[in-house]
């Protein structure tokens, strides 16, 4: 693999090298302002905000130490390979399934934990709960 899409000579991916980063520079960011340290030893340029997907990318410089990574692309199924797949389905259960979670626009952690009172049968209904975020105590 290249140095932009993977490990090379058994090096770290660019995504681990940056994610990395992100956790270090959090790490450290925390202790500066709680006092214990001066400032973080994790270069960075700009002012750190972390910028919703929703604005316009920014073009300039990445932050010393952080790595180009390839541009990623979705891997959905197209129409004839759903079908495929659908017709696979060796019970309507399955099928039912598989229509639920393609059909919903739910994300995984709705549908892992979808419960058996949240079906309703007979009006063909299902009731999708936000997962519970654990509390800090």
């Amino acid at each position: 693999m290249d140095a932009e899409s993977g490990p090379a000579g058994g090096g770290l991916a660019a995504a681990t090298i940056n994610h990395c980063l992100a956790v270090l520079s959090s790490f450290y960011d925390e202790h500066v302002r709680a006092g214990t340290i001066d400032r973080s030893p994790v270069p960075a340029v700009g002012d750190g905000r972390h910028r919703s997907p929703m604005e316009p990318r920014r073009l300039g410089r990445r932050a010393p130490l952080r790595q180009r990574t390839p541009a990623t692309v979705l891997r959905g199924l197209t129409d004839t390979e759903f079908t495929l797949l659908f017709a696979a389905m060796t019970s309507d259960r399955d099928r039912a399934l598989l229509g639920l979670f393609a059909l919903t626009g739910a994300r995984a952690g709705e549908l892992l934990g979808l419960r058996v009172d949240e079906v309703r049968w007979g009006d063909q209904l299902v009731g999708v709960t936000e997962p519970a975020t654990p509390s800090i105590a």
